[in-house]
């Protein structure tokens, strides 16, 4: 993995649409069909997707992971464990989450109620413009 990043974001891409790296290439499962003596079918048995091969890609993957990915910043360890001075460190200015501000201002305005931490909260999103009458 390390070796062949373009490789890796192919395994990444498999580990995030749930299929087999072979699968993402082009795979296909065959079945094998059994039959009894007068013809009719007794059973079948597809190809397994998740063979011994497939879990050995993403055990790979989360092996290049935990040896060369940060468990705190999720950067490369050369990048964000480098010596000072190596490289500047800085941040962007935040980007404010309007669901979760939304969110927040109604648990907020709840806060003291009787058991107001069993409520479930869920956004609402309205078209830019809507009204928001209740």
């Amino acid at each position: 993995m390390a070796e062949d990043p373009e490789l890796r974001q192919q395994v990444e891409l498999a580990e995030r649409l749930g299929v087999s790296f072979k699968r993402l290439t082009g795979w296909e499962p065959t079945t094998r069909y059994v039959y009894d003596e007068q013809g009719r079918l007794v059973s079948s048995t597809p190809e397994a997707e998740w063979d011994e091969t497939e879990v050995e890609w993403m055990l790979a993957l989360e092996r290049w992971r935990r040896e060369n990915l940060c468990s705190l910043c999720g950067y490369p360890v050369e990048v964000c464990q480098a010596p000072y001075g190596t490289f500047v460190y800085g941040t962007e200015p935040p980007a404010r989450c309007m669901v979760t501000d939304a969110l927040r201002s109604a648990q907020h305005e709840r806060r003291g109620e009787k058991n107001s931490d069993a409520l479930i909260w869920r956004p609402r999103v309205r078209p830019w413009g809507a009204s928001v009458v209740e």
